[in-house]
C-alpha cells in the first residue's frame, strides 16, 4: 500500500506519525507491549516479554522525554555484518548509469 493510499484511509490501527522525521517517513508500525517491573537486589530490573528478548548481554540505554529507549548494540553489528556480506553477491547485476538531469531550484528550496 502506498503513502497516499494511507492518507485516503486515515491512520491505520497501529501506526503513529512521526514528527520529527523527514517528510517522506510519516508512518512507522509500533509494537508494543507491557513489561512487569521488578527489584534484584539493589538494581531494578524489566521482565521483557519473549517478543523483545535481545540478543546480547548488555545494552545502551538512551532516557528520552518519555521515557527511555533501549539499544541492542550487537544486534546491530549483526546487521552491518549481513549486510556488507552482500556485496559482490550479485555479480550479474547490471551497471545502472548515474542520473544525468540537471538540478532544478524547487518550489520548497
Amino acid at each position: 500500500m502506498t503513502l497516499e493510499g494511507l492518507r485516503s484511509q486515515g491512520r491505520p490501527e497501529g501506526f503513529r506519525p512521526l514528527t520529527l522525521e523527514p517528510k517522506y517517513a510519516r508512518y512507522i508500525r509500533m509494537i508494543t507491549a507491557t513489561a512487569k517491573v521488578f527489584k534484584s537486589g539493589n538494581s531494578q530490573a524489566l521482565r521483557l516479554p519473549k517478543a523483545f528478548r535481545l540478543s546480547s548481554k548488555t545494552v545502551q540505554l538512551v532516557k528520552t522525554r518519555d521515557g527511555f529507549s533501549v539499544k541492542d548494540e550487537a544486534a546491530r553489528m549483526q546487521r552491518i555484518k549481513a549486510f556488507g556480506a552482500l556485496a559482490g553477491s550479485c555479480p550479474n547485476f547490471p551497471e545502472i548509469p548515474a542520473n544525468a538531469a540537471p538540478n532544478i531550484k524547487r518550489d520548497w528550496e
